[in-house]
């Protein structure tokens, strides 16, 4: 399953570091992986994984890959977007997390 999250327009990008530190300091043990087809954010012992959309390491969209038994896990991941101002988004449009 997919989730889509975003940072709002009238928001300045984040730093992939300001992402990762944000999830270190929820203690989910992130590890991000450059790769030549985008970055991604893994995390030990999950299924569930981040693609990351950058520009020279500034990001403003991310998609988090999971599957259905990780719904406990995505929700701690939507909580620490919630906190640094993401927003989901869907067909319908942005929505708070």
């Amino acid at each position: 399953m997919e989730l889509r999250v975003i940072l709002p327009d009238e928001e300045p990008p984040q730093t992939l570091k300001e992402i990762t530190s944000a999830l270190r300091a929820a203690k989910l043990k992130p590890e991000l992986q450059n790769k030549d087809w985008g970055d991604w954010i893994h995390f030990s012992e999950q299924v569930t994984v981040i693609s990351i959309a950058s520009t020279r390491g500034l990001t403003s969209s991310a998609t988090i890959e999971y599957e259905e038994d990780d719904w406990d896990f995505v929700q701690k991941l939507l909580k620490v977007f919630s906190k640094k101002g993401w927003m989901g988004d869907d067909q319908d449009g942005p929505y708070p997390l």
